[in-house]
């Protein structure tokens, strides 16, 4: 589930067949007693920290700027690793200490509202200028002999997603980009062009 409890995958929109045949879950190290502390670990070095950094050093290198990243001090974050669960979640209240070290520092209006989601206009683009292209790609004949998607129910999710059922949109982007990635990399070159 995203943030917002809409879900970014369809697995329902797999072939029965690919879906049969399973993939391995991925195994992280768990080096410590807490499983709070083993997620953060997981996500630390393997899963959300490295993917953002990835997204913000493309993103402000394209723009010529340096970006700084003050929270990933090695310090502090040896720091926080170090203290106890309760002060990562408190009550069910996320990043605890630093809500409370900022208590006279921010608004609490500020200092104690939820964790939002980054905005795109990718939903929008996605079933309005971009839809003959997302159709293009859904209704080709490659995508269709790869055998990973149940091409109709990837069809009927997509006009229930133009039609307004629009709560995440990610699910859109991956069918685009798998099929994007197969014929930039796997595909003869001379059978199908990359998606425009």
């Amino acid at each position: 589930m995203a943030l917002d409890g809409s879900r970014p995958v369809r697995p329902e929109c797999l072939a029965p067949e690919f879906a049969a045949a399973g993939a391995p879950r991925p195994v992280f190290p768990a080096p410590f007693q807490s499983r709070l502390k083993n997620m953060m670990y997981q996500e630390f070095l393997f899963t959300k920290i490295p993917r953002a950094l990835r997204f913000q050093d493309r993103n402000s290198m394209a723009f010529s700027r340096e970006a700084r990243l003050p929270f990933l001090d090695h310090r502090l974050v040896e720091y926080c690793f170090g203290l106890p669960d309760t002060l990562a979640i408190h009550n069910g209240s996320v990043k605890y200490l630093l809500r409370v070290a900022m208590k006279n520092l921010l608004p609490d209006v500020v200092r104690t509202a939820p964790k939002r989601s980054v905005q795109t206009p990718q939903r929008e683009w996605l079933a309005g200028p971009l839809r003959s292209q997302v159709e293009s790609v859904l209704q080709s004949s490659t995508f269709a002999s790869r055998g990973i998607f149940d091409v109709a129910k990837v069809q009927e999710t997509y006009q229930r997603y133009c039609a307004g059922d629009q709560a995440n949109s990610f699910y859109v982007w991956q069918w685009v980009n798998l099929e994007a990635w197969f014929r930039m990399f796997i595909d003869p070159t001379e059978v199908t062009a990359p998606i425009r």
